[in-house]
């Protein structure tokens, strides 16, 4: 039996959120106060050796794909978008392969994802000028074979057996594939739980279309019988069921249905944002994100708006101040 075990320390204290951050992104390396792993220890019959700090938290998990068949356009760039990444840019006939024969050999039976792939580009703001959904210009596209050839009628893109075609954006179906380069971590707001592997969430997909979030506790979101049910899996309680919503996904800010108390609140309608945002951004209720500076600045961030909702604007009008001996007012 080959057991590997790596650094044990005890602490006679509560280490802060900081000291666990720290050591969680291998900036630190502490030794507990009560058991230490590098001082104390009688090895017997082991083998040991030493390995570098950086080294010990590198992840090497590699590109991931989440595949979506048979969805509209609107629906493949909210899906990549909320899930933190964008649908796929492919520079040559080569990266498309490689899309290609990743879902031959992932889903061999769902052939919609074998070849058709919207894409994140548009030319919907000027004609026959392409660019991403941040307004980035993109100019060296390989085309399919006589396209570009849909005038101001088609103004998406879709990766096909043989390049690039621009489609119209309302009436087609294509398949939308999400490209992960490391594992995104998603929050749950709006719950109360004061540990935070109550909060954190990884998404997986284990069949084609499905999806699946596993928090870093005893929670789960999944998709039972047809409706997204927030778990307790370590209680087997449903805590919350999800109400219908289009496109019908948890990402962003949802409405509830409680059948647990959460933050005292026992029953009924609760809204809850599941977001893919890194720390200083807002959420966007589309699950979407901005920096945090830029929400309430009078302007339009948000592609729903939701940045500019529910503010509060300070007037500060103009004061003076004047002195007297012994008293001092403000006009």
């Amino acid at each position: 039996m080959a057991v590997e075990t790596d650094r044990v320390n005890v602490w006679n204290r509560a280490l802060s959120h900081d000291e666990i951050q720290q050591m969680s992104r291998c900036e630190t390396d502490p030794q507990g106060s009560y058991i230490s792993w590098n001082a104390g220890w009688t090895l017997k019959a082991v083998s040991f050796y030493d390995l570098p700090l950086q080294q010990f938290c590198q992840q090497k998990i590699g590109i991931t794909y989440f595949f979506f068949p048979n969805v509209p356009d609107k629906t493949a760039h909210y899906i990549c978008q909320a899930l933190g990444t964008e649908l796929p840019w492919a520079r040559s006939m080569e990266e498309l392969h490689t899309l290609q024969n990743v879902s031959v050999a992932s889903y061999p039976n769902h052939d919609n994802c074998h070849a058709n792939y919207w894409m994140s580009l548009t030319d919907i703001v000027q004609e026959n000028v392409w660019s991403f959904p941040n307004g980035t210009l993109v100019d060296d596209i390989f085309w399919a074979p006589y396209e570009p050839n849909g005038l101001r009628y088609e103004n998406c893109a879709a990766l096909s057996r043989y390049g690039v075609a621009d489609i119209n954006c309302d009436m087609q179906i294509r398949c939308a594939v999400c490209t992960f380069y490391k594992q995104q971590r998603f929050s749950l707001l709006g719950i109360c739980e004061r540990e935070l592997r109550n909060v954190y969430f990884v998404a997986y997909q284990r069949n084609i279309s499905e999806l699946l979030f596993i928090g870093y506790g005893e929670y789960h979101i999944m998709l039972e019988d047809m409706t997204w049910v927030w778990i307790d899996v370590v209680n087997n309680v449903t805590i919350a069921r999800m109400e219908e919503v289009d496109p019908y996904f948890p990402m962003g800010k949802r409405w509830w249905n409680l059948e647990q108390e959460v933050c005292g609140q026992k029953h009924g309608r609760r809204q809850l944002m599941l977001s893919p945002c890194p720390p200083e951004h807002f959420t966007c209720d589309d699950a979407t994100c901005i920096p945090i500076y830029q929400r309430c600045d009078l302007k339009y961030d948000c592609r729903d708006n939701s940045d500019e909702y529910e503010c509060q604007l300070v007037d500060f009008s103009q004061v003076r101040m004047t002195s007297k001996r012994n008293a001092s007012k403000c006009s």
